[in-house]
């Protein structure tokens, strides 16, 4: 092989690999960004359910009539709140848990304040929530199914555009 060739040869794979890495930190950045605001959003979520339902704004049953309600048509966040001893006060729906609350986890919230973690392709988080003199243990858990579809359709566009910047 002709030098003029194996140089132009490994600058082509040396330009590809940058660009490769280029690519996928956008990817990953996105994603990072992504998964942060939603933990977020959950994290406030709640907190609004859990002080609605400790206020006694919001009776219990009209609260879980509004999830089930919302879960036909959007991403309901599904929330539950406990005492510091685990004693379930409130959960939007029993028949299908996601967040498989236990003792253990429970005492890891309280330990920690406040985690965040996957059951499967769903977000949750547990956090300790102070109200009126008492702490309780909310957690929460949702599917992020508007940033996983805008996930998904980024990873489109840049493997469509690290396919076209190498041709």
């Amino acid at each position: 092989m002709k030098i003029r060739t194996t140089l132009t040869l490994q600058y082509a794979g040396l330009t590809a690999a940058v660009f490769f890495v280029f690519v996928m930190a956008v990817y990953y950045v996105s994603e990072h960004s992504r998964s942060n605001a939603f933990f977020r959003n959950l994290q406030s979520e709640a907190i609004t359910k859990a002080h609605l339902f400790l206020k006694d704004q919001v009776d219990a049953k009209t609260m879980q009539s509004i999830y089930l309600n919302n879960q036909k048509f959007i991403n309901e966040v599904e929330v539950a709140v406990y005492t510091t001893d685990f004693k379930i006060l409130y959960h939007d729906a029993l028949q299908n848990d996601i967040v498989k609350e236990t003792p253990e986890m429970i005492k890891r919230i309280l330990k920690r304040k406040n985690i965040n973690f996957y059951v499967d392709e769903y977000q949750a988080i547990g956090l300790v929530y102070p109200f009126e003199g008492k702490d309780y243990v909310v957690t929460a858990a949702a599917y992020d199914g508007y940033g996983y579809a805008n996930r998904d359709a980024l990873r489109n566009m840049l493997i469509l555009l690290f396919i076209g910047g190498l041709s």
